[in-house]
């Protein structure tokens, strides 16, 4: 997904996890961002903007955040790469595609049930104090809470990569 090379097909299908942070200057510094293979950013509302921070899973990450909630175009991008998507809860619009996209995007939303894999810092103000980590984004799979989205479509994402150029000593 970030144009590393893989070693196998196998290592090359991965259900990345990407989890909407807030950007407001009350919520930083972030948490994880340094560890993301890709951040996008995206307006919200209000002149504010948000990050869809995509991370592979076999990167440990122990603080992500602060979490927030998801709007439409989110989804757009991580239905394209099959990724999961964890928020806090979101626009009414996005939570009606959400529903739509059953088994296109894993939602993994803190509101309700799946709760239990986020927690609050309460050394933050609210809404800045929501996290996860990467351990509790790949327990929501293994538990069962969410199930994989479909295989990704990398090539639907029409990114292209170049070769590293070698680096002289």
């Amino acid at each position: 997904l970030n144009g590393e090379p893989s070693q196998n097909e196998e290592d090359a299908v991965v259900f990345s996890r990407a989890v909407v942070i807030d950007n407001d200057i009350n919520a930083r510094p972030q948490s994880g961002l340094e560890r993301a293979s890709i951040i996008i950013e995206f307006p919200v509302e209000g002149g504010i903007t948000r990050f869809a921070a995509i991370f592979n899973p076999s990167v440990s990450v122990p603080k992500i955040g602060p979490v927030r909630s998801v709007r439409p175009y989110f989804l757009d991008f991580t239905e394209d790469i099959g990724a999961m998507i964890a928020h806090s809860g979101g626009s009414p619009d996005a939570l009606r595609a959400v529903k739509l996209l059953y088994g296109a995007v894993a939602d993994l939303d803190e509101i309700g049930p799946l709760g239990k894999y986020f927690w609050r810092d309460p050394a933050l103000y609210e809404p800045h104090n929501l996290f996860t980590s990467s351990t509790l984004l790949t327990k929501a799979f293994e538990d069962g809470s969410i199930v994989a989205p479909k295989k990704p479509n990398y090539t639907s994402v029409g990114w292209k990569w170049q070769e590293r150029p070698a680096i002289e000593n």
